[in-house]
């Protein structure tokens, strides 16, 4: 039968105090070693750590408060204050950083990195990174080989068989099977599905963007005759834009056509909250040449353009047609029971 015992121990010469919690066996024993472990952790002896009150200290006292806990259950790693599970003292350029395989020198001012038998610069960096030398921080601007690489600037100090860090990938979650769900590499590259991205978004499958759309049929077609332009009632899209410097993808699709005489012609334009876009007008005009011949066309078509120079805001995607002088033609917009579809997407 195994019972368990809790002894408190006060070291009042050290100011330390220490919790040992371990078994009883069936001989009615202490497990020694639990015990003396319990108390090298809790008192800090094992990692030459000071404690005091919710933090644990360096064994020199720098830095203070090394590790934070505070009454809610949140870490800080340089903090007092962390404010979510886990909060590392902003602006710390250490934050992440690994340890690299093997050894290295580099000469002072210079730019070439030698490392030892064991250094794998060809697997674990790449052109651009930045690496830690003997507390020096300067980026690589070319991988010879697995020994050698060539810094962007100069090792000022010069180090001689020392380890060489860098950052490790800010975030790396990975799935059941160890394969990568999520990572954020030290350079800001996001990649989903992908280990090692290679741009900004870097994805390994579908992506899904939200696209604004509206869709319906149309009971009649719509035309005009004048040369004064006229919105098409009830073909709207509502879309809110979220940066100032992206473009707005519009697609409209519907029967479309014109009804004309000679070569002059009528047009449909897509409007923002019945303006012009800002950075030229997106027109549509759908209409056969052929002398002075009448000329229909009335089919179901597509039309796509960009709309630049919109800041942030919500706004109304409306379609207005109107014809160029004052002769026989007009525009032709939908068909019966047709349907008709607009779209908006913001891209860069």
């Amino acid at each position: 039968m195994k019972y368990l015992v809790f002894f408190v121990i006060i070291l009042t010469s050290i100011n330390c105090y220490a919790e040992i919690l371990g078994d009883i066996n069936d001989d009615n024993q202490v497990n020694p070693v639990e015990a003396i472990h319990a108390l090298q952790v809790s008192a800090g002896i094992k990692n030459k750590l000071t404690i005091t009150d919710n933090s644990l200290d360096a064994a020199d006292g720098n830095p203070k408060d090394a590790l934070y806990i505070d009454n809610d259950g949140r870490v800080g790693i340089g903090t007092t204050t962390p404010t979510a599970n886990l909060t590392l003292k902003p602006g710390n350029k250490y934050q992440f950083n690994k340890q690299l395989t093997g050894l290295v020198t580099v000469a002072p001012n210079s730019t070439k990195v030698n490392g030892d038998n064991n250094t794998l610069f060809t697997q674990e960096l790449k052109a651009g990174a930045t690496v830690l030398i003997a507390n020096e921080f300067i980026s690589i601007s070319k991988i010879i080989n697995d020994r050698t690489l060539d810094l962007s600037n100069d090792h000022i100090s010069g180090a001689f068989n020392e380890a060489m860090f860098t950052s490790s990938d800010i975030i790396a979650i990975h799935d059941s099977n160890n394969n990568p769900a999520l990572v954020i590499n030290q350079s800001g590259d996001v990649g989903i599905g992908v280990l090692n991205p290679s741009a900004k978004l870097d994805i390994n499958g579908s992506l899904i963007s939200k696209v604004y759309r509206n869709s319906s049929f149309s009971e009649k077609t719509f035309y005009n005759d004048s040369t004064t332009p006229a919105q098409i009632p009830d073909k709207t899209l509502i879309f809110d834009k979220l940066k100032n410097e992206t473009s707005i993808k519009i697609e409209y699709s519907d029967y479309i056509g014109g009804y004309h005489n000679g070569c002059l012609s009528a047009y449909l334009e897509i409007r923002i909250n019945g303006k012009s876009c800002p950075g030229g007008k997106l027109l549509y005009l759908n209409y056969t040449c052929d002398n002075d011949t009448v000329s229909r066309t009335h089919t179901y078509q597509t039309f796509k353009g960009f709309c630049d120079g919109l800041s942030t805001g919500t706004y109304e995607i409306q379609l207005w047609i109107h014809k160029e002088a004052n002769n026989y033609k007009c525009f032709y917009v939908g068909y019966e029971t047709s349907r008709w579809t607009i779209e908006a997407e913001e891209v860069y």
